[in-house]
């Protein structure tokens, strides 16, 4: 009986190998054809090993671009870069371990440290107190930039910004993974395909009630999410990103510096009254508020977060 135990368990777990094998091969092959139908558009630096790359265009004050979780730089490059730079020096960045970024060392995905290394490109870059965009996760990583440098940081545009920690509700539950062995094991497998099958289900809650662009998956450049790299990556920006935002919060109020928040009252992704709260009071900080808009809003409101440049350039 227990040879025969053995062998049934040795069966299961040859089975389960070489399922894995498979999954593992289909989800770099998805992988391959992805980066074929989304190449790099931008520029690469390299520090200390990690690249990261970045899209440089227009002339003029600087505005950094930095988007969310799950995205990459054409969430800005296929909506407002080209508007912006008729005006402004645009630098929109794939943050580290997004889009054709490399992660930072160690697993290190925390906003603080993300602003850290973006710090140090910038300055490489030659760039110097610049008005950051941040949009969702995006916009946490700003605040850390501007706590961290503050006399560095020009002004904030925070676009429907995760600025406290908080319980995930669908579809950004699918990223809680805490444990790394899971975060890899599950981006080398399962992940991409599931993600493959329940892809424009997930894209339609994130943008609700706003609509999805018909583009959205080779302009917007979805279809790099379709990566285990990428997958991995968000799996660590989520796990990290509760920890990171529980440290800032307490500090936003030493913020002196000017900050526009732009939130969608039907954000389907964050509780947008809860992530302003912290700001309450703060003369120095303006929210706008637009009804029944979603958490997309740099695709759906392009002409507000033109406008909240424009006025923090003008004082």
């Amino acid at each position: 009986m227990g040879s025969i135990l053995i062998l049934i368990l040795g069966s299961v777990g040859l089975l389960l190998a070489v399922s894995g094998a498979a999954l593992s091969i289909y989800s770099n092959r998805q992988a391959a054809i992805a980066e074929a139908q989304v190449p790099p558009i931008g520029k690469f630096v390299k520090i200390d090993g990690v690249r990261l790359h970045y899209l440089l265009q227009g002339s003029g004050s600087p505005i950094v671009l930095v988007h969310g979780l799950a995205g990459n730089l054409r969430n800005f490059s296929d909506t407002i870069v080209q508007r912006l730079a008729r005006n402004y020096t645009v630098i929109v960045i794939d943050r580290p371990g997004s889009g054709y970024s490399d992660s930072l060392p160690d697993g290190n995905a925390n906003v603080q440290d993300q602003a850290a290394f973006i710090h140090r490109v910038l300055s490489s870059l030659g760039i110097k107190q610049p008005i950051f965009v941040g949009h969702s996760l995006g916009g946490a990583v700003s605040l850390a930039y501007a706590l961290q440098y503050p006399a560095e940081t020009r002004a904030l545009v925070l676009v429907a910004p995760a600025t406290v920690s908080f319980r995930p509700r669908p579809p950004l539950d699918n990223f809680a993974v805490a444990s790394p062995f899971l975060q890899t094991l599950l981006s080398e497998t399962v992940a991409v395909p599931i993600s493959i099958r329940s892809g424009a289900e997930t894209i339609r809650a994130i943008f609700a009630p706003d609509a999805v662009p018909a583009d959205i998956a080779i302009a917007g450049g979805a279809v790099l999410s379709r990566r285990p790299t990428q997958v991995r990556a968000n799996f660590r920006d989520f796990s990290q990103l509760g920890a990171g935002l529980d440290t800032m919060q307490p500090k936003y109020h030493q913020l002196t510096l000017p900050i526009r928040i732009i939130v969608g009252t039907r954000d389907n992704v964050l509780q947008s009254e809860v992530h302003i709260k912290p700001f309450d009071g703060m003369s120095n900080v303006e929210v706008t508020r637009i009804d029944n808009a979603g958490h997309m809003l740099i695709y759906s409101q392009p002409d507000q977060i033109l406008e909240a440049v424009a006025a923090l350039e003008g004082k």
